[in-house]
């Protein structure tokens, strides 16, 4: 649209706004489709033949699709809620090209016209011969282009209308980074604007390099000052592509593990559930999950160990060893039988108590279960 678009007086307004893109295809073709009032019959027939040629070669599905319901629209009111209800495939063919090149003439040819009205009552008898629910199953979008047609209907959109504000006079700008916050565009469907901005961004750079005559040809209704300004607003909006691609990642939630059950933890767990000698039992080892405060009893090797956790959610088992440890002490017992009821019995305070009057040399245990591991108490 920006090369046509920014020609400014040298065509009708509304032709700037719908002639698309002056590609090298269409150059193939003769160029955009003129007509005038002054042409005879036999001329505006052979403008409008090879107008419709064109457009069935170069143009897209969705731009004939679009002419067909605005044309349908405007001349066929009452038949316009069951015409739009049909799939984009049924309207986009001969139609949508007639209707295409429409855009641009204003009228058809006397047995075009005729074409064209039986075409529209044939498609919509059709559209109201197909059941409701069949019509959203055949014309439903793919992902893809439900993506598309959003970015198409708010950010492009957008863009479109700075440009025609442009072609007004208007000194317009634009905030890609903010709008596409305000729609809810994400990373990944960035490039669909960036697709979109690249060639325009391109055309303005070669107008002011004088790189392309056809560029600077069709900038040359524009002041210098004003068709920088123009190529900075896009520019901008270019990069601010890549700005909202760096913000989602920044912003980006990371994916929390959510935490293992606790049976699934303590499933596989080594630990001894009773011993005769010292007369002591495993608590249910579920309770270490989440505690705070873990004792074990070596039945072994005589030893009693402590640990804690300052974790809001306490402890985990993983394999035989116990997660999320901030303090860890152990000593070894010369008389397990006079101590152990004090570990079982007795408060954190009165513990630390007992623990610090052990004689033996205090060590830093690995944390690790085994067969012979009493769990005292988890709390």
């Amino acid at each position: 649209m920006a090369l046509t678009a920014m020609r400014g007086k040298k065509r009708k307004s509304k032709i700037q706004r719908i002639a698309g893109r002056l590609n090298d295809d269409m150059k193939h073709y003769g160029g955009l489709p003129l007509f005038s009032d002054n042409m005879t019959d036999e001329e505006f027939d052979n403008e409008f033949k090879r107008a419709v040629n064109m457009y069935a070669c170069v143009g897209t599905r969705q731009e004939r699709a679009k002419a067909a319901k605005a044309y349908v629209k405007l001349n066929h009111k009452k038949d316009f809620k069951h015409f739009s209800n049909l799939p984009e495939s049924l309207i986009c063919g001969g139609l949508g090209t007639y209707c295409r090149v429409w855009e641009f003439s204003g009228k058809f040819s006397e047995s075009g016209q005729e074409w064209v009205t039986k075409e529209v009552n044939r498609l919509v008898d059709h559209a109201k011969a197909i059941k409701v629910d069949e019509v959203v199953i055949v014309n439903a979008p793919s992902p893809i282009d439900r993506v598309r047609n959003k970015v198409y209907g708010t950010i492009i959109r957008e863009l479109e209308e700075i440009e025609e504000a442009w072609m007004n006079g208007e000194k317009a700008e634009f905030n890609l980074f903010e709008r596409c916050q305000v729609h809810g565009i994400k990373a990944n469907t960035v490039n669909i604007i960036s697709e979109w901005l690249e060639p325009r961004v391109q055309e303005y750079d070669d107008a002011i390099t004088k790189k392309d005559e056809d560029a600077v040809e069709f900038f040359s209704h524009l002041k210098k000052t004003e068709l920088k300004r123009q190529h900075k607003v896009l520019s901008d909006a270019l990069a601010d592509c890549e700005r909202v691609k760096s913000a989602s990642k920044a912003t980006r939630k990371t994916r929390v593990k959510k935490p293992q059950a606790a049976d699934k933890q303590v499933a596989k767990l080594k630990f001894m559930k009773d011993n005769n000698e010292f007369k002591v039992a495993s608590v249910n080892p579920l309770l270490i999950v989440g505690a705070s405060r873990v004792i074990l009893f070596n039945t072994k090797n005589k030893r009693i160990e402590e640990y804690q956790t300052d974790r809001p959610d306490g402890f985990e088992v993983k394999g035989q060893g116990l997660q999320h440890v901030n303090r860890s002490r152990g000593k070894t017992l010369r008389k397990p039988e006079e101590f152990l009821p004090i570990a079982l019995k007795k408060t954190p305070k009165q513990f630390e108590k007992e623990f610090n009057n052990l004689t033996t040399k205090e060590y830093n245990p690995n944390a690790r279960f085994n067969d012979s591991i009493i769990i005292l108490l988890a709390k």
